[in-house]
């Protein structure tokens, strides 16, 4: 039995790099695939985009999915069409804001490439435009963002070339720019407890920025030498403090990895998320909350496969008999459930997780180092190699 338990313990350990910080645990296995398909929407082809909010008169959240021609289809959480807007036909990603004191709920609109972001209202009228280089430097991203402490919820932009990052309030007016950082690759917003909010951003160098609410710089990390991309925040630990998460690349390596850092740039965990050929542009993170204190990330990989992690790294599982994703997000469905949502080239579908309340039914729970059942039996190594690949 020694082959076989050797086997499936390299096979459980999952495809990671070592930290600095002491080994990673071993994975994890679920019996079942980690997510199933619950809907798919065949909607016209070439979708770029795929997003998810609030929006007036829906139950739960309003599924957003955008083409390369200015058109959004909105859908429910159970795939159905609920109305379909026209925006300016440079618009490539749309992003629903929630409404905050007397703002209501609005639309963030941008081309990645093109070189203006739009404020809409939920029906698509035209509230503010924002092109301060005219067709000079193009917009990289577009994320929400807040400045507290005075509430004004606005947009974090980036810009390539020599454009900066530029911070507006909901109203479409400047709050702050940072113009002296160049080639701004990706741009996000998280939530701290010590100062109450920051503004990400990845520059040409590879490093990772942050911001607080007035701009003043409070992060510049670049751990391992390696070149940052994609960047987004979550609060994966239920924590007044969120996790940036971050996607990168190695100069010496064809591997992309996926980084887990603290507000302060500490590095939590890093995993490999396959080979590197994507290029920036896409919402390819995720958080799925499977239970009131439980939450798994979900990252998009280069090849189009969802991977999923739980908050301490550990691999939980991957997508497999479904299309190719461009963009994915989750949606908060009327019962409180979430499911995740991925963007295609000819369609729009849904996953459910099926590592929530049934196995914790079941006594399982993942993140830990092994698995107990209900009567509180250890799953051991002969058990766990029957598992299915």
């Amino acid at each position: 039995m020694v082959a076989p338990v050797f086997a499936i313990l390299l096979s459980c350990s999952g495809s990671t790099y070592a930290q600095r910080r002491g080994p990673a645990r071993p994975a994890v296995r679920s019996r079942a695939a980690p997510l199933r398909l619950i809907w798919s929407w065949p909607g016209p082809l070439h979708w770029r985009d795929v997003s998810a909010g609030p929006r007036d008169g829906i139950a739960g959240d309003a599924i957003y999915a955008s083409r390369a021609d200015g058109r959004v289809s909105i859908l429910s959480t159970d795939g159905k069409p609920v109305a379909a807007l026209q925006l300016d036909p440079t618009v490539r990603q749309v992003t629903p804001c929630a409404a905050t004191g007397h703002l209501a709920g609005w639309l963030l609109a941008f081309g990645a490439g093109q070189t203006s972001v739009f404020g809409y209202s939920q029906a698509g009228a035209l509230l503010w435009r924002y092109n301060p280089f005219g067709a000079r430097t193009g917009v990289t991203w577009a994320a929400p963002a807040g400045a507290p402490p005075d509430g004004i919820f606005g947009a974090v932009i980036g810009y390539g070339g020599f454009g900066g990052i530029h911070v507006l309030g909901a109203a479409g007016h400047v709050l702050w720019k940072a113009p002296q950082f160049g080639g701004i690759e990706g741009v996000a917003a998280t939530v701290t407890g010590a100062i109450g909010g920051m503004v990400l951003a990845t520059d040409s160098t590879g490093a990772l920025l942050g911001f607080d609410a007035r701009g003043t710089q409070r992060l510049n990390a670049r751990p391992d030498n390696v070149t940052f991309r994609t960047v987004d925040s979550f609060n994966l630990h239920n924590q007044t403090a969120w996790d940036i998460v971050a996607l990168a690349g190695k100069p010496d390596s064809d591997r992309e990895l996926i980084y887990d850092m603290s507000v302060t740039g500490y590095v939590r965990w890093v995993r490999s998320l396959g080979v590197n050929l994507r290029e920036t542009g896409a919402r390819r993170l995720a958080m799925l909350r499977i239970s009131p204190r439980e939450n798994l990330l979900a990252a998009l990989d280069c090849a189009g496969a969802i991977h999923l992690y739980t908050p301490d790294g550990q691999p939980v599982g991957v997508t497999r008999g479904v299309p190719p994703a461009l963009a994915i997000c989750s949606a908060t469905e009327p019962n409180g459930d979430q499911i995740l949502v991925a963007a295609a080239d000819r369609e729009v579908y849904a996953l459910r997780p099926t590592i929530g309340s049934t196995h914790r039914s079941r006594g399982r729970r993942f993140g830990r180092r092994q698995v107990r059942r209900k009567r509180g039996r250890p799953l051991g190594l002969r058990r766990l190699h029957r598992l299915p690949p």
